[in-house]
């Protein structure tokens, strides 16, 4: 899987509790995977970090679809994918 694009939707932040959930859109050469993503955190995280908490959530959760816990398919990230939200980031999963 080559993600192209990954966008945040529906973000919410518990400030008090340091938890912060949202919707993290995965835009790939087949087609479009929604996750529901959750991240805790210190209470004064920036929101650039908290972006990146919840893709490494959705990461982790697509590193445990059987196709890819089996090492069947292999996910890479392009470093662009969300440079207009968040800034570059990694290159692979």
């Amino acid at each position: 899987m080559y993600i192209t694009r990954v966008e945040f939707d529906t973000l919410s932040h518990d400030e008090s509790q340091g938890i912060s959930c949202g919707a993290v859109k995965l835009t790939t050469q087949d087609g479009t995977i929604v996750l529901h993503c959750s991240a805790q955190h210190q209470a004064d995280a920036l929101h650039r970090d908290i972006l990146h908490l919840l893709l490494d959530n959705a990461m982790t959760q697509l590193k445990r679809m059987p196709e890819y816990r089996t090492g069947q398919r292999q996910i890479a990230l392009a470093a662009d994918a969300w440079h207009d939200q968040a800034g570059p980031t990694s290159n692979t999963a």
